[in-house]
């Protein structure tokens, strides 16, 4: 059977794909890294602002309040950035599997050439195959008669 001539082209296309399949799989880790440290952040200003409150009502200073404030807005904008990180995560994530898809139709492309191939190969032989047992009975039933 003759090779498929795309072969080469095929395996090439495979390793795009693995290459990124594992793009992907970085980036899918960025997005869920990002999202634990927002969670984080979230978590201890919850906590940040439930101890405010407790030190209210236990009474306390106004630079003691000022700093508190002052705390919970970096805690906010830490969050807000921390927001924008994943969504530029989420973003990078969308063309990794983008470009994922596109090398996967790229792969299933070529393999169904392959496919195609390898049947019109096989249907080849076939005839082949069969071409050579007629002549090979016409052969006989020559010879017989003979």
């Amino acid at each position: 059977m003759a090779e498929f001539p795309f072969l080469r082209l095929l395996e090439l296309a495979r390793e795009q794909r693995e290459e990124a399949a594992r793009g992907l799989q970085a980036s899918q880790a960025r997005v869920q890294a990002a999202e634990q440290q927002l969670a984080m952040l979230q978590q201890y200003r919850q906590d940040y602002q439930q101890r405010l409150g407790g030190q209210q009502q236990q009474g306390m200073a106004v630079t003691q309040w000022r700093d508190y404030l002052l705390f919970l807005g970096k805690l906010d904008t830490a969050i807000a950035q921390q927001q924008q990180e994943c969504e530029r995560c989420e973003q990078l994530r969308d063309a990794a599997r983008e470009q994922w898809l596109e090398r996967e139709q790229k792969v299933q492309a070529f393999e169904a050439l392959q496919q195609r191939h390898d049947q019109t190969e096989l249907r080849k032989e076939a005839r082949r195959e069969q071409k050579q047992t007629d002549e090979f009975a016409s052969r006989k039933g020559s010879v017989s008669r003979h």
